[in-house]
């Protein structure tokens, strides 16, 4: 708990224990996106999200994510 209270004092995002990178993108995509910008813009995201980023790194819990997931999604 110290933890997650020191990581938000310095700005850092908090991640749900449980939350996988598709929670993530879904709640990203609603609360950040949506309301930032135009509906198409936001549309071509969900898109992206749901073609690409979540079949490949979805099922992963976000405190588990490491730059080698990302860099096999990337290769």
């Amino acid at each position: 708990m110290t933890k997650k209270f020191s990581d938000k004092a310095r700005g850092l995002p908090i991640a749900f224990e449980h939350e996988t990178v598709a929670d993530f993108l879904d709640r990203w995509l609603e609360q950040s996106v949506k309301p930032s910008v135009r509906p198409p813009t936001h549309q071509q995201y969900h898109q992206h999200a749901r073609l690409y980023l979540k079949p490949a790194l979805g099922g992963v819990r976000l405190a588990d994510l490491r730059p080698q997931h990302i860099q096999a999604f990337i290769n």
